[in-house]
């Protein structure tokens, strides 16, 4: 039997523009313009692209879980929990969690929370403000810690309390990196929780790495040490692809800040990133809609890259329940066992719309960093106000658009159920340098007047 043969000559080239052309025949008079693609007020992208464009390909910096699979850790919190917090670890590493978080604090009130925990088989990530870690009483808590699985550290937040002198925050990084096991954290998701979208997360995680950078060359911590010793967390949740995208080119930003700060063009060093699920988005009027949004935050958070991923609980904000714990953890392990999502290293690596979201994300990133930095360093910002005015205007922008419905957030402004009463909200830990903003608020509020 013989095959016809084709001729591809029978088929003319087609360039962007005559595709175009089509696209707007078929909308019959709609604006082309509706169909682009708004990754945030800062980013917007066409609808389409093709191959002719000369699309930037930036490399992508190695993971710091480096291997030939697409593996990543699955981690859980454990705040706030006194008494129950030993049972609560023990129940988590029953059923798969490699990787758990407490702070300081727990840990001193709950001395015995470790209790039956083989600690060097999984990663230990004790959470330190800088108050917290100048405490001599605390510090005799660390010692009792074994840090000697892969990424198991106390990790520092230098940031998180506007009231530390610089100073105290130099001399706490002079001591911590001469006696424990240590990471310092650039919390990115502050930023994202707050209403940033992904160009300014970029930007402000590019000024804050930048004070760090300052900072840890004053305790005698270089730049390739500080790096080394780098946990980034990051907040998945406000766009499928835009959170893919965000990971991926916040390893090409935090890199491009190290080749400027080092003066050395080749310098790439991995990076340590945890991305958790958001807290924004979960509303008390669509609960369960919060395990589809844990799911593709999730899903975000692996594709992307990230070395290790915590869903939240659907009830995180009112109940935590055992049933929603169970739900979170059971979700990486879908993403694993059947979606297979850790089976190929990159998964994302070639798709065209992915790679071109990522070097836009990474261009205006850097330009808006740049404007940024003209202002000021991000502790100066920070003491002056100017971060925090900027992300009273970005939730503005966000709750304009929730109000609009051009944002959908199912179940709160669009196909809301009716509700007599909503469960009561939990008391949070404290607010880290910026307020958040959750986008069901307004809606729940709405709903509890009337």
């Amino acid at each position: 039997m013989s095959w016809p043969k084709f001729d591809l000559g029978d088929f003319p080239q087609q360039t962007k523009e005559s595709w175009k052309k089509k696209v707007i025949a078929d909308l019959k008079g709609k604006p082309y313009e509706d169909l682009s693609w708004e990754v945030d007020k800062d980013l917007i992208l066409d609808c389409m692209y093709t191959d002719d464009e000369g699309l930037e390909i930036i490399r992508i910096p190695a993971r710091a879980m480096q291997s030939d699979t697409n593996e990543w850790l699955i981690h859980q919190d454990f705040k706030g929990l006194g008494s129950k917090m030993n049972a609560e670890i023990l129940e988590a590493l029953k059923n798969g969690v490699n990787s758990i978080g407490f702070t300081l604090s727990d840990l001193h009130e709950n001395p015995k929370a470790l209790d039956g925990v083989y600690q060097n088989m999984l990663r230990l990530r004790l959470d330190c403000s800088i108050s917290d870690f100048n405490k001599s009483s605390l510090k005799d808590q660390i010692k009792t810690l074994d840090f000697s699985a892969d990424y198991s550290a106390l990790v520092l937040d230098v940031f998180t309390e506007k009231e530390v002198s610089k100073s105290l925050i130099v001399n706490a990084i002079s001591e911590i990196k001469n006696i424990y096991s240590w990471r310092l954290k650039l919390n990115v998701s502050v930023f994202t929780e707050a209403g940033f979208g992904p160009v300014d997360a970029l930007a402000l995680a590019a000024l804050k790495l930048t004070d760090l950078l300052d900072l840890a060359a004053e305790a005698g911590v270089d730049e390739k040490t500080l790096y080394e010793h780098l946990e980034v967390e990051l907040c998945m949740g406000r766009s499928y692809l835009a959170d893919v995208g965000l990971i991926r080119s916040m390893r090409a930003m935090l890199n491009k800040v190290l080749r400027m700060w080092s003066g050395d063009i080749k310098a790439e060093i991995p990076v340590f990133i945890q991305a958790n699920s958001a807290r924004f988005n979960l509303s008390r009027l669509d609960a369960y809609n919060g395990l589809l949004r844990g799911t593709i935050a999730g899903m975000s958070a692996t594709i992307g890259g990230a070395d290790a991923v915590m869903i939240r609980p659907f009830d995180e904000l009112w109940a935590n329940s055992a049933e929603a714990l169970r739900y979170a953890r059971n979700t990486q392990h879908l993403l694993k066992e059947e979606s297979m999502l850790d089976a190929v290293q990159d998964p994302m690596k070639g798709a065209l719309i992915v790679e071109k979201l990522c070097a836009k994300l990474l261009e205006a990133g850097w330009n808006k960093f740049q404007k940024w930095s003209d202002e000021g360093t991000y502790l100066e910002l920070l003491s002056q106000g100017v971060i925090e005015n900027a992300a009273e205007k970005a939730a503005a922008h966000l709750q304009k658009q929730l109000d609009e419905q051009s944002l959908i957030l199912l179940g709160v402004n669009k196909y809301s159920a009716p509700h007599s009463s909503l469960p009561e909200m939990k008391a949070l830990e404290a607010a880290a340098e910026i307020k958040a903003f959750r986008w069901a608020e307004k809606h729940e509020s709405k709903s509890e007047k009337a």
